[in-house]
């Protein structure tokens, strides 16, 4: 099952609608469920870890591996926040 939740809201009411959206995805991660990785992530490096699970430490290296420059993140995506390899 999918469902996408694309809220429309004012600059004024951004930061609850953020706050919303993580609430929405750590109920999804409660369940069993992963999260689409597209759009607004929020992640910081326990989030990626919950969300990778065991392969976590595998996933690190493909990034390395693949792209050392972090061409595709670009800073947009912090999963190597924290890392202690």
């Amino acid at each position: 099952m999918a469902f996408g939740i694309r809220p429309a809201v004012s600059r004024t009411q951004l930061k609850m609608a953020l706050s919303l959206l993580d609430k929405a995805g750590d109920l999804v991660y409660q369940i069993g469920g992963k999260r689409y990785l597209s759009g607004w992530l929020g992640f910081d490096s326990s989030r990626w870890q919950r969300h990778f699970g065991d392969r976590q430490r595998e996933v690190r290296a493909w990034k390395r591996f693949f792209d050392p420059n972090s061409v595709l993140s670009s800073g947009f995506i912090q999963y190597n926040e924290g890392e202690s390899e």
